[in-house]
């Protein structure tokens, strides 16, 4: 079974990123995955290759417009280093699903590690099309000290670019997920 994983629809194909191999019951991550994988009509299925990224499940998937591109983008997640769980704080753009930009490339992003979180694409201008997205992310979980305590998160973070973030929320009104 493989659950965790991304999906995205970039110029009428469909894309699978990375997730995990273990059961639902079991997703610890032990055999995550960083692959990639298109389709055109959802029946036949091609495995592009590995991403950049390292493997991970739990994260999120979004298509956004950055500019005059549409973009795929594979944030955060968690992955097992040894007998620990960890988590990311990057994230990744992609047009075509095939090349892959590290938006948070000379630092983490500045938001805290984190997987099964929110984050959508929210238009700058309803009234301009054409001006492009700002990404919000929040909520979530991460794993504490050795994998033992979760921390959860109500927190909500804005960038416009995936690359800049900027925490709008410490404590949303919802409870911590």
């Amino acid at each position: 079974p493989h659950n965790g994983f991304g999906i995205a629809v970039l110029k009428d194909e469909l894309f699978v990123f990375g997730g995990s191999n273990s059961s639902a019951d079991d997703d610890d991550c032990r055999s995550c995955t960083n692959s990639v994988w298109s389709s055109k009509d959802g029946s036949h299925w091609t495995k592009l290759h590995d991403a950049p990224w390292q493997e991970r499940s739990r994260g999120v998937t979004l298509v956004a417009n950055m500019g005059t591109h549409q973009v795929a983008c594979v944030i955060g997640g968690m992955y097992k280093q040894k007998l620990a769980l960890k988590d990311y704080r990057d994230a990744w753009s992609t047009t075509d699903g095939r090349i892959w930009k590290n938006l948070c490339e000379k630092t983490a992003c500045a938001w805290p590690k984190r997987f099964s979180f929110g984050a959508l694409a929210v238009p700058n201008d309803p009234e301009k099309p054409n001006d492009g997205d700002h990404l919000v992310l929040m909520g979530g979980a991460a794993h504490g000290v050795m994998g033992e305590k979760i921390v959860n998160y109500n927190d909500v973070w804005r960038s416009p670019d995936g690359a800049t973030w900027t925490k709008v929320a410490d404590n949303a009104p919802w409870e911590k997920r």
